[in-house]
């Protein structure tokens, strides 16, 4: 039996206007083979690119009697949080293969492995989000309340219209 293994790949940048990506498949003999380009951890070693020339954004491998989805796994990473280049901060490697159930493994920019599942990192980013914006609004009142007074008190100190 064969087995269909589909890749996107990608360029390894993570904001829209420079992602470029492309598909790749190939096929496989045996379960085992197609297994091994789906790795349970990104961050292992080769053949698997992450963070280089070329990243895997997804992969899935298909039953190519069946056409059933057997095996897959996906790359998420945050946008929108921490800044213009806040994609780059987490990256969670997520799937299932049949002999290891299904994974979620959470890396750092630093490529380093987090004990934190990808909702738990999400929650934080959106927190840390929140706290950055608050703390922005404040400042903004602070000086919108001192124009406010300076203005005062420059129209106070005016003679009254006769």
């Amino acid at each position: 039996m064969a087995y269909h293994i589909e890749k996107v790949l990608s360029n390894g940048y993570r904001c829209s206007c420079c992602c470029r990506s492309w598909d790749s498949s190939e096929w496989a003999d045996t379960l085992e083979e197609a297994l091994e380009q789906v790795p349970p951890e990104l961050v292992d070693g080769e053949p698997h690119p992450y963070n280089g020339d070329a990243e895997i954004e997804s992969v899935k491998v298909i039953n190519g009697s069946t056409g059933e989805r057997v095996a897959w796994g996906t790359a998420h990473w945050g946008t929108g949080y921490g800044g213009k280049y806040g994609g780059y901060d987490y990256t969670c490697w997520s799937g299932y293969r049949p002999d290891t159930g299904g994974f979620e493994v959470v890396y750092d920019s630093g490529r380093k492995k987090l004990d934190q599942t990808w909702a738990e990192v999400r929650a934080q980013n959106a927190e840390n989000k929140r706290q950055s914006d608050l703390a922005k609004a404040e400042r903004e009142l602070a000086d919108a309340q001192a124009r406010i007074k300076r203005l005062s008190e420059v129209g106070s100190s005016e003679p009254p219209a006769e």
